[in-house]
């Protein structure tokens, strides 16, 4: 229990839980990438000698070799989870959210360092002639570092999340024009398939505290 949320249960009222993709890009990677490799190597076991077998050979048991390395970190953990105590956030929010994991066998207890940025990136895109042109511009980035701890089997920390209300801007999805709020984190030494991590955040045109629209904009996504 963290905060009035079991772990793995709904979130706390008025807030969200946000699950890492982990299972979804290690599957999808695998599909690529095995049959990629097994075409590569029949193409040179087809084409060259004895030595190009060999080469053939070694390259899908290296492959092999990295799948079974990745199933086995993948079957070690469920997904991470990101608990936010309100959804969508608001100009001037300032609150912890908290970083949960847990572990489908036995892991030793330890301290994580867990490092990242929380930051707002505009992209804007435009037509120079007949040429279309994307920028994009963190217009307010946020370093933090923190340690968390597995105890118990259980991950968990306390990231801290700060909205500020005079720069950045609320979430918004026009055509040509978007504004993002993103928290990356990188956990080095938690598991070997998902040092870096990303969460897409909510920030709705309205200050903390208060119901009022401030800003012209469209409804953030639920």
């Amino acid at each position: 229990m963290s905060n009035g949320v079991p772990v793995g249960s709904s979130p706390p009222p008025g807030g969200r839980v946000l699950t890492s993709t982990r299972g979804t890009s290690f599957i999808g990677c695998v599909a690529v990438v095995v049959p990629l490799v097994l075409v590569i190597a029949i193409v040179i076991a087809l084409n060259g000698g004895l030595v190009a077998t060999f080469f053939a050979v070694v390259l899908v048991g290296v492959t092999t070799a990295a799948v079974v390395l990745g199933a086995s970190e993948y079957r070690k953990w469920d997904d991470l989870e990101f608990v936010l105590p309100q959804w969508p956030l608001r100009l001037g929010s300032d609150m912890p959210a908290e970083l949960i994991q847990r572990a489908k066998v036995a892991v030793p207890d330890r301290d994580i360092p867990v490092s990242g940025i929380l930051f707002c990136r505009e992209k804007v895109t435009y037509q120079v002639g007949t040429d279309t042109r994307t920028e994009k511009n963190d217009v307010h980035r946020i370093p933090f570092n923190v340690v968390g701890t597995v105890r118990d089997g259980v991950f968990r920390t306390t990231i801290p999340v700060q909205i500020p209300v005079h720069s950045g801007a609320p979430t918004i999805d026009f055509e040509h024009n978007e504004i993002r709020w993103r928290v990356e984190l990188d956990l080095e030494g938690l598991s070997r398939l998902q040092t870096k991590q990303s969460f897409e955040l909510v920030v709705a045109p309205q200050l903390s505290g208060g119901s009022g629209v401030i800003q012209d904009s469209p409804r953030p996504p639920a």
